[in-house]
């Protein structure tokens, strides 16, 4: 029962009631007191009863019902992974399942919060079968007639026969042998783009990524019937291929023409599920039906037919009716992020909208994933088809307020945003969109004025104008360094992302789990990076300085989990910790500030270093050597240092902008950079991610619940 204020009231006799309403109730003020008294007492019981289960109890909570069964807490769990309370909640059904490679499979997920796969790799290797016991489907030769065998070879789906390997699997160079077992993690993360607006690059063809981009499209991943059954490729989120999502249209095409319903072929669709299908294509709002849907190669833009003709299967040879033709409305490649309409069809000044899902390794940039960081109330709202972005920022004036771009449309042109003094403006994409601007965004400086631009994509540049201190806060957002060009390739932007370099400008610039190109500010104006990447597309390209060449110095720098692809040059660098630079780092002041956990090539003028790389595994390496050989000469602990330096270098997956292993710390970067942060995680930008204690914790795990005898190695996908 809640006892309110009023319920209380009317416990009283109706004289006191009567008596306080003629002194202005004070009595009733008083049992309001008393009332929000109880209620908080009445919360903490209710919170006391779910604190009892797994399931609601407070995260604090978590490790005390461990405890109870006998759990053992993994070290940095909460910062690898958030929360251990998945794990918690199925210790009892693992250990039911202690040995068999589904828990396995299963323990990697909870513990890393990656999709895994796991495979034992004895039903992979050629051997003599025992005639009591044969399997029929474990052949010593691959049958390369099995177009899905030979299409997931090589792949953690592979199931072609292998001969014998007997190097150590941990190492991960050996896979087939009997005793081992093969884990497979997806390291980058599935992200929806609802709705979003196709680019347009050539008659006819467009592309999914709204600048016009090629950008492979990524499954989303749909969930397991049971935990008992492995993980298939529909279930991981992976780069799509071409000949699955071929042959599953193709099948269903022939269905159709073979005289199916079409309800009933549909609810077999593995990759179009009906509920959550891999990508969508809307033409001026309408969603194309899968079945006129083609896959294939769009490395050439050939469009497509308008039809094809089926056989219909079980046709009578005395039939002599013409065979059935299916339209085609879009012709899709989901390995380059392409779509072509056949050359008949209309498209001309037609609103083409994707839905689809790309990757990443975690929620950098602009991109549909939820946030924390919205600021509210909403003042105004921008939606296609209504209030355009800049009508809401003249009805805005100078006022405080906070706009909000509701969908993923592309919003063209260029943008004025002109500061009043003291203001405090805010735009920003909702939560599960992510809006794209495509032309440059000016904006005029007011004292004391604020402006933060969150959860956007930035096709041109951003150029601050005018003296007065101002602050510009750029969050999760896109700035992308190159562009298209007539030839449909990616070449670099001419001018810089971020350009603040009026003669007098001052203020403070942030940048916040972003993705930008080169920064060009003014010596008087502070830098402060966060959790972002900085790329000026080579290591001798200038990536923060105060003019396009490098040779004069921007102002203080403060650069915190950030990766840095470029040179920068700076007044003062008052902080870098764990970070990642490629270029050299150029400060002019060297008596005040610090460097700490970060990586820094050797010919950088920084403040003191802290355990920063290469110097630290330098220095840790002459101490070895001296303990081994005191008498060891100059010339050995120089040749030394001078192999460590040109070693120690950072190894990327990729570093072009746009790919789903963009910036990624590729496995065979020295490990000196890849653990030795703050807290053992790599330097960087994807620091916060703790990939280095995901994987000592899924290691841990598994000598825990693998079966006594068995070898297990650890295999990144992605």
């Amino acid at each position: 029962m809640t006892l309110d204020v009023d319920r209380l009231y009317a416990l009283l006799p109706s004289i006191y009631r009567i008596r306080d309403q003629e002194v202005g109730e004070p009595l009733k003020a008083f049992l309001s007191v008393l009332a929000e008294q109880a209620e908080v007492l009445e919360e903490d019981l209710a919170q006391l009863y779910d604190d009892q289960f797994i399931e609601t109890c407070a995260e604090w909570v978590v490790p005390y019902l461990g405890d109870l069964i006998g759990y053992r807490r993994l070290q940095d769990a909460a910062s690898a992974n958030g929360s251990s309370r998945a794990e918690v909640a199925n210790t009892i059904a693992y250990r039911r399942r202690k040995g068999t490679v589904s828990v396995v499979e299963q323990l990697a997920t909870d513990v890393t919060g990656w999709k895994a796969r796991a495979v034992e790799y004895f039903q992979q290797v050629c051997a003599t079968q025992y005639l009591n016991h044969v399997r029929p489907t474990h052949l010593a030769v691959a049958d390369l007639r099995r177009q899905r065998q030979v299409m997931w070879s090589q792949t953690p789906f592979d199931s072609m026969p292998h001969v014998a390997d007997v190097r150590w699997i941990a190492s991960g160079r050996g896979r087939y042998n009997l005793p081992n077992v093969g884990l497979f993690l997806w390291r980058l993360q599935p992200y929806r783009v609802a709705k979003g607006t196709a680019k347009l690059v050539k008659d006819g063809c467009f592309t999914f990524h709204p600048l016009g981009f090629d950008v492979p499209l990524f499954n989303p991943g749909q969930g397991e019937a049971s935990v008992t059954r492995l993980a298939e490729p529909v279930n991981v989120p992976d780069l799509l291929r071409r000949r699955p999502l071929f042959d599953e249209l193709e099948a269903l095409r022939q269905s159709l023409a073979d005289g199916r319903a079409e309800s009933a072929v549909t609810r077999t669709l593995s990759w179009f599920d009906a509920t959550r299908p891999v990508f969508q294509v809307f033409k001026n709002g309408t969603a194309l039906p899968v079945q006129q849907v083609l896959i294939c190669d769009l490395t050439d833009w050939q469009r497509p037919p308008s039809r094809l003709t089926y056989h219909p299967r079980g046709k009578r040879p005395e039939d002599n009716s013409p065979d059935p033709q299916l339209p085609i409305q879009v012709a899709v490649d989901p390995a380059l992020g392409r779509l072509a309409f056949p050359t008949d069809a209309n498209v001309t000044g037609a609103q083409v909208q994707v839905t689809y899902s790309f990757g990443f390794s975690g929620a950098f940039g602009g991109g549909p994933y939820p946030t924390d960081a919205l600021r509210a109330p909403v003042m105004r709202r921008v939606v296609t088809g209504e209030a355009t972005l800049a009508q809401a920022l003249t009805a805005v004036g100078t006022a405080d307020a906070v706009i909000q771009i509701d969908d993923s449309a592309t919003i063209d042109g260029d943008l004025t945003i002109t500061l009043g003094p003291d203001q405090d403006l805010t735009i920003q994409g909702n939560e599960g969109t992510r809006p794209v601007l495509t032309g440059t965004v000016t904006v005029i400086s007011a004292t004391d004025a604020e402006l933060s631009l969150h959860n956007l994509m930035l096709a041109k540049s951003v150029r601050i104008t005018g003296t007065a201190e101002t602050t510009l806060t750029i969050r999760h957002c896109t700035l992308a360094p190159v562009e298209l060009a007539q030839d449909l390739s990616m070449q670099p932007r001419p001018e810089s992302s971020v350009r603040w370099i009026d003669a007098g400008s001052r203020g403070t610039l942030v940048i916040d789990h972003t993705l930008s190109g080169r920064l060009v500010t003014s010596p008087d104006v502070s830098v402060e990076l966060f959790d972002s990447a900085i790329d000026a597309l080579a290591d001798a390209g200038v990536a923060l300085a105060a003019a396009d060449d490098g040779k004069v110095a921007a102002g203080t720098l403060q650069l915190v989990r950030t990766t840095v692809i470029g040179t920068i040059r700076v007044r003062a660098l008052q902080l870098a910790e764990d970070a990642l630079v490629t270029g050299q780092v150029v400060s002019e002041q060297q008596q005040q500030g610090c460097a700490r956990f970060s990586y820094l090539p050797s010919d950088s003028r920084v403040p003191r270093r802290y355990r920063c790389q290469p110097e630290w595994a330098v220095q840790q390496a002459r101490e070895v050597a001296q303990q081994l050989d005191p008498f060891v000469t100059g010339d050995v602990l120089t040749q030394l240092e001078m192999r460590i330096r040109s070693s120690l270098r950072p190894v990327f997956t990729t570093t072009r902008f746009g790919q789903p292993g963009y910036l990624q710390l590729h496995t065979s970067c020295p490990v000196e950079i890849r653990t030795e942060a703050e807290n053992g995680s790599e330097m960087g930008i994807f620091h916060s991610l703790g990939q280095a204690q995901r994987k000592a914790n899924v290691q841990a795990r598994l000598a825990e619940y693998l079966r006594f005898g068995l070898e297990s190695g650890i295999f990144y996908v992605t």
